[in-house]
């Protein structure tokens, strides 16, 4: 995102403008089943500030108080928010066009375990600042945090394929797949969405596997992406498990 536009907004300012849904979005680093995990804010090696985070469990009133309110992204505190309207991130509308692999039975059982639904979903959008006791090397002094209830793989087609727009980055990160409150076939849903996009994948991807064992978030990204070597790093309040940056791989 641009940093004068960052520099510029306030809380008096960001209701009256209007959304800058291109600089919001292109570039950016995507978040599906995100939760409030702060982990990929924080390693700003990524080259990204401004972050999309979607969820289907976490409510508004959870997104406030944990990211918010806690100061879950250590450092740094909330200067501006505000409510977003569907046609403010789909303002060209959006007709839905799921991959084959989508089960529309397992991701309606997903909402409903989620209780999540049209009437309680929302779309937040926060800026936030470096605390003034911390320097250039915590991290940048703004960044953009747009966070969504809504479901990962269609979200990713509503904002970034109808806009014609994508992320450099993309994070699949202990989805909570089953009994984690996300339907199975996720990950291999949100892969076959992506796939969708005109303008092919993001250049980086986010994966997460146990320190110490070889069980890890790669398939069936692989095809595609490739491990940054040591490029791991710690996952927030999970001391068993990292992340790891993979790139795309040649002639993909």
């Amino acid at each position: 995102m641009n940093k004068n536009l960052l520099d510029e907004i306030s809380q008096e300012t960001i209701g009256s403008m209007s959304f800058p849904l291109r600089e919001v979005l292109e570039g950016s680093l995507y978040y599906p089943a995100s939760g409030t995990d702060g982990s990929p804010i924080r390693h700003w090696q990524l080259g990204v500030n401004s972050f999309v985070y979607v969820d289907m469990l976490i409510d508004e009133s959870t997104y406030d108080r944990e990211l918010l309110r806690h100061g879950s992204v250590r450092g740094y505190h909330v200067i501006a928010k505000r409510n977003l309207l569907a046609n403010e991130l789909v303002p060209n509308g959006f007709r839905p066009n799921p991959p084959a692999s989508a089960n529309a039975l397992s991701i309606m059982r997903a909402h409903e375990a989620a209780g999540a639904n049209i009437r309680n979903s929302f779309a937040i959008w926060s800026i936030l600042e470096r605390d003034d006791a911390l320097g250039e090397e915590h991290g940048p002094k703004r960044f953009s945090l747009l966070h969504l209830r809504a479901e990962g793989a269609a979200t990713y087609q509503a904002i970034y394929q109808s806009n014609g727009l994508l992320p450099n980055v993309t994070a699949s990160i202990r989805p909570g797949l089953g009994y984690g409150g996300n339907y199975d076939e996720f990950t291999n849903v949100l892969l076959d969405t992506m796939l969708l996009h005109p303008n092919g994948l993001p250049s980086k991807l986010l994966l997460w596997r146990g320190r110490g064992w070889g069980s890890h978030g790669a398939a069936p990204w692989e095809k595609y992406y490739e491990e940054v070597a040591g490029s791991g790093f710690a996952k927030d309040g999970e001391p068993d498990f990292e992340i790891v940056v993979y790139r795309l791989k040649n002639g993909n």
